[in-house]
């Protein structure tokens, strides 16, 4: 399902007219051009203070898709519920040491007996590491900080990176989708990753050296594809420009990316915008 929650004093989504709020969004006010009220489940209004817990219990207790205010995360909530449909199952991997992804669904990193740590090392099998349905029709592969030390772990390792991938191909016919979340660090989790993968998104900011890092993203996956070995088949399918502003410096940005995904970018993906939350207030 997909829900949308409101401020009380902005119901833009049921047609009342926008006010001033202190929920972060892209704007008070502001409706997605894919918005159609038939694509939202259920819409609530809430106290600002009582936004980011409502949607973070309907999320837990029901497994539901949700945008807090009418802004970016409505946007993407819908694009997803779209796409993926209702009844799907998803396989969430974090291979982040940080295991940001795990503690995201509610799973205790810290208190693990199984993660992607031990299934790389081939001390568990895929099976035994699976949290199954941690939020409904959505089981995890999860992470913690003994991830960080695979790199060592694996020196000498032979085709280590088709571990996760051969991993994986056990239980892919038990999910419509999978899904791997890895940290930006060029290293052989990330190589596994895209080794593993069928597609890829490319989040970056738009700083300089952020941009840098999609083109290099971009050079390593071409490698692993056109290479004597063709360890890869991952398309880039999407580029997402994250706290997005109106500034000359980031619409260069943008410039600078659809003119790389145009004349270098065999896939030619699309060029999304994530605008930075802004903040508003009555005064």
């Amino acid at each position: 399902k997909v829900v949308a929650v409101e401020p009380y004093n902005s119901q833009v989504l049921i047609g009342n007219k926008a006010g001033a709020h202190k929920i972060q969004g892209i704007g008070a006010g502001f409706i997605p051009k894919n918005y159609k009220q038939e694509y939202v489940d259920k819409v609530v209004a809430v106290k600002d203070e009582d936004a980011i817990k409502t949607a973070a219990d309907f999320a837990s207790k029901e497994g539901m898709l949700i945008g807090i205010s009418s802004g970016a995360a409505v946007y993407a909530a819908i694009e997803i519920a779209k796409k993926l449909g209702k009844g799907k199952k998803v396989l969430a991997i974090d291979t982040d040491p940080q295991g940001n992804s795990t503690s995201g669904f509610g799973i205790d990193k810290n208190d693990l007996e199984d993660t992607i740590y031990e299934l790389i090392l081939e001390e568990c099998s895929i099976q035994d590491c699976i949290i199954k349905d941690a939020i409904p029709n959505v089981s995890v592969i999860p992470s913690n900080v003994n991830l960080a030390a695979a790199e060592i772990e694996l020196i000498g390792v032979e085709r280590k990176e088709f571990i996760l991938k051969s991993a994986v191909d056990y239980v892919i016919d038990d999910y419509d989708y999978i899904i791997i979340d890895n940290n930006p660090a060029r290293n052989i989790l990330f190589t596994m990753a895209l080794v593993a993968a069928d597609y890829v998104v490319i989040p970056t900011e738009c700083d300089e050296g952020s941009i840098s890092g999609v083109i290099t993203t971009y050079k390593d996956l071409k490698k692993l594809r056109e290479g004597r070995q063709k360890l890869s088949h991952a398309e880039v399918i999407g580029i997402i420009l994250t706290k997005f502003e109106n500034t000359n410096m980031h619409k260069i940005a943008e410039e600078n990316l659809k003119e790389f995904a145009e004349e270098i970018m065999e896939e030619k993906p699309g060029i999304y915008k994530i605008r930075k939350a802004i903040s508003t207030s009555t005064t």
